[in-house]
């Protein structure tokens, strides 16, 4: 029983400079890579739900956005309005325009 573990020295050394670098290099580059691609992609989204947000009109905004055009597409006397007569907006640019000219005097 002589026997005793042989230790290798050599297998201890400290790796080599070349191969350290390039696999640091690498490893830099994939991480800076991996990050730019998750800052384009939270940006993408973000620009997306904002317009997304922005677009969508919600229904009290439909709603009060067609009794806008309908009054102002119609004509009629207001009685509860401080006696206030109303006519199509067209028609009353028309007027304006007759009145005091393209000038706007």
């Amino acid at each position: 029983m002589d026997s005793q573990a042989t230790v290798d020295v050599e297998n201890h050394d400290d790796p080599l400079a070349g191969p350290t670098y390039i696999v640091g290099f690498v490893g830099i580059v994939i991480f800076l890579c991996t990050v730019w691609l998750v800052v384009i992609l939270e940006y993408d989204t973000a620009e997306y739900m904002e317009e997304r947000v922005n677009q969508s009109d919600g229904l009290e905004l439909v709603t009060v956005r067609e009794e806008q055009m309908e009054q102002l597409e119609s004509d009629g006397w207001h009685p509860l309005e401080e006696e206030r007569v109303s006519r199509p907006i067209g028609e009353g640019i028309q007027a304006v325009l007759e009145e005091y000219g393209e000038g706007g005097q």
